[in-house]
Formats: C-alpha cells, structure tokens, sequence
C-alpha cells in the first residue's frame, strides 16, 4: 500500500480484489481511493493486470505439483498388484482435480498457501510411499493392498456405506445412491412409510440402564441386517487385527452412576452411545465384492498369477554419493545413498504372503435362501477351508477304526467355525482365527528327494497322510501351561514310517516353546498296539485318574442348576456367586 499526503487530503494506491466489469473478463484492477475531509470517492483507474500473473512462490507451487502428479502416476504404473494400480491412478486423478478447483478458489485468499504446502508436503510424502513400495519394502506395500482393497482409507468408507441404514440422513442417503450403494429392501420399506403411520417418539429418552439393557435405538440408528451379521460373525470368528481393533461386544456398556453417585445425565448417556456406536463402525471391516473377494483369495492361495511390470532403474552415474549429498545438502539421505535396507526383491512368493495377509481380513457376503439370512465368509477361514474335507474324513476313518462312526456329528461348516490352523509352510500366513481346537497336518513333500521316491513309489506328492489336533490346558500344581491331544491319527498307508513319532515330536516341541510343563492324551484300553507305541516313547499311565464327562441332557440339567450334586453344595454355590 502506497500512502501520499497533500494538503488537508490523503490519497490511498492499493490493489483492489474487485474485478473489471467491462466484458466480464474478471481481470483485477488497481483502484485509488481520496479521502478528503471524512469523504471516500472511489475512481477507477485505466490500469489493469495481467489475469495470468502470478508470484514467484505460486509458480513454484504450480511447478511442483505438477512434478508431484507425474510421480505419483509414475510409481502407481510399477505396483505389482493390478487393483492397486488401477486404483491409486484414479484415486490421485481425483485428488488432484478435487484440490486444484480449490486452489482455484481460493486465488485471491493469501492465507491459503500455508494449505496449499500442506498439500504439497502430503503428496511428497505419497511419492515416499509408493516409491519404497515398487522397493519391496514390506510396511510399504502392505499399506498400499490394504488401501487398495478398503482396509483403510478412502475405499474402506465407500464400502460401509451400502451397510448403514437406510433410515439415516440426506447427505449419508445421498452419498449411498452416488456409490451405486443398496440395502435391505425391507429397511427401505420401512423408511418410505408416510408420517401419518409412524410412532411419534417418546418424550423420555431412556437412561444408562436402560441403553445398557438394548434401548439405545433411541439415541442412534439401529444397525441395518447386513450390518449386524457382519458384526456378529466378525465377533465370532474376529479376523487378524492388522488394521482395526478386535470387536468385542455389540452392546453399550455406560456408567449407570456418575462421580457423585448421581444417575448419569440424559446428554452424557447421548454422547457416550454416540461414542459406542462409532467405535463399533470404526472395528468393523467391510466386505469386498464377490468377484473381487474371489480374485484376492486366488492370488492369496498361489492359483491365479498377476503380471509385475519391471521397473526402469536410474542410471548408475546418475546416484549422489554420501559425501556429495553432505556437501551440496548439508547431511546425506541414507536411503539414496546406501539404498533401501528393507527393500525385499518383489517375487510370487513375496507377494502371495501380502496378498494373503490382506485377504485374512476380507470377508464376503452372500444371501442364503435355505436359512433366508446373510452369510459371511472370512478370508481367514478360505486360506484353511481345502484341508477341512480332509481333516473331517480322517475324523471319520478315526471313529470307524474305534467301532464309534455313528457317533461322529461334525461338518464341514462346523469344524471350520470351530478349528484353528497351525503356521502352514506353504507361504501363506498363519491362520489366527479363534478356534478352540489348534490342528496339525502331516503333508507329504511336495517335490520328494529321490530317497524318498525309492523307498515309497506309490505316493502321491502333497498327501495329507495325518494329524494332530490339540488344545491347551494347565496345571495349577505347577503353575504351567500344557497341552492336550485330543486326535493323533496317522492314514494306515503311511503308518510304520514314524509319522506318529513326528507328530508327538512337533506337539512336544510346542510345549517347550510356550515354556510349558507336560503334554497329555488318553487311549483306549483296548488299543494295545497304540499303548505300546506311547509307552515307547516315555509317556506313563494315568492309572489313579478316572475320566468323567457331562454331555447332552446333563450338561444342560446342570447349566441350568437342576443338577447340583446335593442341597447343600448347591446353596453354597448360589450364596458365594451372590457375594461376589
């Protein structure tokens, strides 16, 4: 601002904002303004600016950025995984374009710049991301498939919002039919009844108790039928947590009482069910599309390929030495000057485990007409669902060999809800899924030696020739974890090799690693060959100990305390489960 004096009157030169009005070109203007005597006259002068000029800072963020986009879209060409390429292209598209109109809008507003540099700094740090990713650096590449299969990010979002509700708001209903999003078809039915026909709501809005008890609709929307089956089966068999919390429990727990023993206010009991409902959505992981779901899970199990676009490598002359970028920069960058040390070469193999890693936490979702409910599949269980039909025939081959085959109720369904796997050595991760039950299995090579070929001609490579199943137990005497054997069962065309053996060595083995104290099983009496083999190994008799078990009918008489074992003993268990 140019300020000049003269006498009695003051004359301001200043910059206006204002736009030339002469043909619409919007050009800006350089107004003087006199003040004379407590009187403004604005008077427009005849000279303008050019609509293209810009300062030295705005070109170098002009510049900047776009170098910014071509390195982006430069690095998303190289990722190994087609999705993701695909993906993350239109995704920097969009923000760039989304960002730009802002920038635009904000032409004339300086204060702007510092988020225009924020922006910039952000973008840099993509190009970090992405670069180390085409490296091989783990962390990297793993954050990159999980963004591109909505783990996280942007796309996680999208894939909620077909879950929500559809009694929700306008801006959320707005943003379901943009994404091509759909929901239960009876909720909508429900959301299109006339206000005539709705309940008016109830002036008394419930309290703690009451929202600990189910009432908490009335502070939140209820969770649409797609949504609570997935958060039912995410609670049943919770996915690895990689990127969200476990989910516990779909029911609010609030403080009945606040710090004063007082009933907790009505608008605190609001905000903490808001806070609840939040937390749900934030730990719950939304389902990919089936085709989508189907090609991750091939990629993850090894039976589809994905094309790796080889990288262009700079030229060696070309790399700053360590001494040069201390000199010219003032501290060397490691990773330019040594390279990157996490860097892993990007194999089949390499990718497979990512790709399996993220598939873990992916489920899907398909409506059953038998049952007319959704069904929720996990990755986690797809990566172990091909050895369920063997594990559940050698269960069956087990009871027929003990005389007991009609007794046998598992399913497949059943067992993979119920199972757990070992770590598999066949590249996959290992399988964390809760079951109760931890399974071994004895596989044969893959590619035998030829001593192997020799000795047993007839095999067929990757067989499944047995199996363990155990769980874990304890020792109060010794205050020491152990383990159980519930099955041990070898195929009679690979028994007498030591399989047996083998098994028995790998759950001993497991002992010691969990720092354990014993490992224990039980036989049948009349199994004298299977007795002798145990004994062989050291194992002892049990003979003071007399198995007991509670099935069917009795268990339920004494869940439900019909059952006591004696007046007395039972009114003692009533009376210390009321102390507590």
């Amino acid at each position: 601002m140019l300020l000049r004096s003269c006498s009695g009157a003051q004359r301001r030169w200043r910059l206006s904002t204002a736009r030339c009005g002469d043909g619409g070109c919007g050009r800006p203007i350089l107004r003087r303004t006199i003040t004379d005597k407590g009187t403004t006259i604005p008077k427009l002068l005849p000279f303008t600016l050019d609509p293209n000029w810009k300062t030295p800072r705005e070109i170098e963020r002009a510049t900047e950025s776009r170098h910014l986009l071509r390195s982006l879209l430069r690095e998303c060409t190289y990722l190994p995984d087609s999705l993701a390429r695909k993906y993350l292209h239109q995704h920097v598209h969009t923000r760039f374009a989304k960002f730009g109109f802002k920038v635009w809008e904000h032409r004339d507003d300086p204060a702007y710049g510092p988020r225009i540099d924020d922006k910039l700094r952000e973008a840099r740090k993509a190009v970090g991301l992405l670069r180390r990713a085409n490296e091989g650096e783990r962390k990297a590449l793993l954050r990159v498939l999980l963004l591109a299969y909505g783990r996280i990010g942007k796309r996680r979002y999208e894939l909620m919002l077909p879950l929500m509700p559809a009694a929700m708001g306008k801006q959320m209903k707005e943003a379901l039919v943009a994404g091509e999003g759909e929901v239960d078809g009876m909720e909508d039915a429900a959301s299109r009844v006339g206000a005539s026909q709705r309940v008016p709501p109830t002036t008394r809005k419930p309290s703690a108790a009451e929202v600990n008890k189910g009432a908490w609709t009335s502070y939140v929307k209820d969770f649409s039928p797609q949504l609570r089956a997935l958060l039912e089966s995410q609670i049943r068999m919770p996915p690895p947590h990689l990127t969200r919390p476990t989910l516990r429990k779909l029911k609010p727990q609030i403080e009945e009482l606040n710090a004063w023993l007082r009933p907790m206010p009505i608008s605190r009991v609001r905000n903490k069910t808001e806070e609840w409902y939040a937390d749900v959505l934030y730990k719950a992981h939304p389902p990919l599309p089936p085709p989508e779901w189907q090609r991750l899970r091939g990629l993850a199990m090894g039976t589809q390929k994905e094309l790796m676009r080889p990288r262009r490598t700079a030229l060696a002359s070309t790399r700053e030495s360590a001494l040069d970028m201390l000199v010219m920069y003032g501290r060397p960058n490691p990773r330019k000057a040594f390279g990157n040390r996490e860097a892993h070469q990007i194999t089949p193999r390499f990718m497979r485990r990512l790709w399996a890693q993220v598939f873990a936490q992916c489920p899907v979702m398909d409506w059953d007409a038998v049952t007319s409910r959704w069904k929720v599949t996990w990755g986690e269980q797809a990566l172990g669902g091909d050895d369920i039909p063997h594990i559940l025939a050698m269960i069956k081959e087990l009871a027929a060999h003990e005389h007991a085959l009609d007794s046998v109720e598992a399913t497949e369904t059943s067992l993979l809800h119920t199972l757990t796997f070992a770590p598999s050595t066949s590249g996959h991760t290992p399988h964390t899924n809760p079951g109760y039950v931890k399974t071994l299995i004895l596989r044969l090579p893959t590619n035998p030696t030829p001593n192997q070929t020799s000795t047993h001609t007839g095999d067929e490579p990757g067989a499944i020739a047995g199996m363990a199943l155990y769980f874990p137990n304890y020792s109060t005497w010794r205050s020491l974890p152990g383990l159980h054997l519930e099955d041990l069962y070898v195929r009679p065309a690979y028994r007498g090799r030591g399989y047996g053996g083998l098994l028995i060595r790998a759950l001993a083995q497991e002992v010691l690693r969990m720092g354990g104290g014993r490992l224990e099983w039980s036989c049948l009496k009349w199994n004298e060959g299977s007795l002798r083999f145990y004994e062989g190994l050291g194992a002892r008799r049990m003979e003071g100990w007399v198995g007991l078990r509670l099935e069917g009918g009795q268990l339920e008489d004494v869940a439900e305390g019909r059952k006591m074992g004696g007046a007395g003993r039972g009114r003692g268990v009533e009376q210390a489960s009321a102390s507590r």
